[in-house]
């Protein structure tokens, strides 16, 4: 199977700051791609690297076929990635309906009904300013958000971070229906429960570098190299 997403040798910059040393991933159409490790190793960057989000970047992005290294930052949003960063990106003073509305709808992209079908909540707090939104809400915005704009591989940095376990399912179920219409997925997760229970594959990162790689049912036999790189 053609590969979706094939970074290769990616360096990454923040200032004089050499912060990914040559970083190899793949993800291949429909599937979950999970980078773990520890904070500060590389992985949020990876995910900003994708997006132009870096003072520097060096190597190769390669999205169905092109290469997107060298593609300004406004036109990398185009090339079919959806990027759902930690911090959610909500505007709090705006409300549900304009945080939906603030990124252009493609033709690919999911209709307000699909939106309301997969986020019931959001329907019901449409006139809501997004700061009045608990966290689990506002990362449901964040995520419908994007999804408007009919993206082919959706980037998700940290999509459980602070929120209640039972928020945690919600969004993790959220994402198995996503993933089983087919949307690919590369996922930055602490919480390794979550990341198995989503992911068909796994990266390890350490020191801005890929330090192994497995798939889903190895998990186990690599238990003891997880925990030494991620700390658990």
């Amino acid at each position: 199977m053609t590969d979706l997403l094939n970074i290769c040798g990616l360096q990454g910059w923040y200032g004089e700051s050499h912060v990914l040393h040559g970083i190899n991933v793949t993800v291949r159409p429909g599937e979950t791609v999970a980078l773990i490790g520890r904070n500060g190793a590389g992985k949020t960057t990876t995910l900003r690297a994708l997006m132009n989000l870096l003072d520097k970047r060096e190597g190769a992005i390669v999205m169905d076929g092109q290469d997107l290294i060298n593609l300004p930052r406004h036109r990398v949003a185009a090339q079919g990635l959806g990027y759902v960063p930690e911090e959610r990106g909500i505007f709090t003073t705006l409300s549900v309906a304009e945080n939906l509305r603030l990124l252009p709808r493609t033709g690919e992209g999911m209709s307000d009904a699909q939106i309301f079908e997969f986020f019931p909540n959001l329907q019901e707090r449409l006139a809501s300013d997004g700061g009045k939104l608990s966290g689990g809400e506002q990362q449901m915005l964040a995520i419908a958000r994007v999804l408007r704009t009919g993206p082919r591989l959706l980037l998700l940095d940290e999509p459980t971070e602070g929120l209640a376990p039972v928020i945690v399912q919600r969004i993790g179920h959220l994402l198995r229906a996503l993933k089983a219409q087919g949307l690919a997925m590369l996922l930055v997760e602490q919480n390794l429960a979550f990341a198995r229970g989503l992911a068909d594959r796994f990266y390890l990162i350490e020191n801005g570098r890929i330090a192994g790689s497995f798939a889903n049912d190895e998990f186990e036999a690599n238990a003891e190299r997880v925990a030494a790189i991620v700390g658990v």
